[in-house]
């Protein structure tokens, strides 16, 4: 369908032409939204089967939360990389500005929200508990957005060199993470527990996931038509905040259970993988290489990811934990950054 760019008022006699346009232009914005109920659904079916089997393997939640859950919510960003990568890729152009420009703005503007939105609201909610030793953690993370961003600036090409040490790191990172977990054995035997039924719903999970991935890019790129706004903006805004409601809901869910190494494994290990494992396999199939002359919001996007980051960081310091003026400054921040760039 061809979406009409138009500053399109319904006239008083409400014409049909009128309408028909105005359900144009609205249609990129249904259809955005249906493909973030499809993540956020699929991607809770996949973490909660997950889950259960992990539970019977007996791994520690901190695990549970970094490895198996975490993999599971960054399957949106790993997923619109990908698509955009296959989809809007020219062979022709080596730059690849479209597809580089939504990969760079949905891992970094995930990460983001990661620390940002999501943490940031839990614990203006509820308060977030650091109950693991997780201070190496939260260094790497900060270390491997700035790695990122480093490139971002300086207009260093990410390629398939870049790819394979990042996709080593990723090995030696769940090493580093069974290596100092223990598992724990305060399981529930008693769970109703069907390993069929339960690979079957994570395999139509994937299926939803690479349906909620296509309506989210194809109509991300087209809201950003209608509103002029350049695909790394929007790959930073509506694309990362789309990718990152399965850490939202999902947190949510854990912080009001009291799982703290639930949630903060999740967050910790979701940002993480998506640049070791998502930005890893991406650059496998294309460069990336986009220039900072690109972001219309500048040093924003540097000065929030820094901030929020070392938000997190003096809070597990000072108090281990994050508390409320501090969850509502990061979200003050986010929503900063959300403004300036659209």
């Amino acid at each position: 369908m061809i979406y009409i760019k138009t500053d399109m008022v319904i006239n008083d006699d409400g014409t049909l032409l009128g309408i028909l346009l105005f359900l144009n232009n609205l249609l990129p914005f249904i259809l955005f939204i249906l493909g973030c109920i499809f993540l956020y659904y699929s991607s809770e079916s996949f973490i909660d089967k997950s889950i259960l089997i992990s539970h019977k393997m007996r791994i520690s939640p901190i695990i549970i939360g970094a490895s198996v859950v975490a993999l599971g919510t960054s399957l949106p960003e790993l997923l619109v990389s990908l698509y955009s990568i296959f989809s809007y890729d020219d062979p022709n152009n080596m730059q690849n500005l479209v597809s580089s420009s939504i990969i760079i703005g949905n891992i970094l503007g995930s990460n983001i929200a990661n620390i940002a939105l999501v943490v940031g609201f839990c614990a203006f909610l509820y308060r977030v508990i650091f109950e693991s030793d997780v201070l190496k953690d939260i260094i790497f993370i900060s270390f491997l957005g700035i790695y990122v961003l480093v490139c971002m600036y300086f207009n260093i090409t990410i390629n398939y060199i870049h790819g394979l040490l990042l996709l080593s790191s990723f090995i030696f990172y769940f090493y580093y993470l069974i290596k100092n977990n223990k598992s724990e054995d305060e399981i529930d035997d008693n769970i109703n527990f069907n390993l069929i039924y339960c690979v079957f719903i994570i395999l139509v999970s994937i299926v939803g996931l690479s349906l909620g991935t296509n309506l989210v890019v194809e109509n991300a790129l087209n809201i950003s038509k209608l509103w002029g706004v350049s695909e790394l903006n929007i790959g930073f805004s509506i694309v990362a905040l789309g990718t990152s409601l399965p850490e939202l809901f999902t947190g949510l869910s854990s912080i009001k259970r009291k799982k703290y190494n639930l949630f903060i494994g999740n967050i910790i290990g979701s940002n993480i993988l998506n640049i070791i494992f998502v930005l890893g396999i991406s650059s496998l199939f294309s460069d990336i290489n986009v220039s900072s002359s690109l972001i219309d919001g500048g040093s924003i996007i540097a000065t929030v990811f820094i901030l929020s980051h070392l938000i997190l960081f003096f809070n597990y310091i000072l108090k281990k934990t994050v508390s409320k003026i501090s969850g509502f400054l990061l979200l003050l921040m986010y929503f900063s950054f959300l403004f300036n760039l659209l």
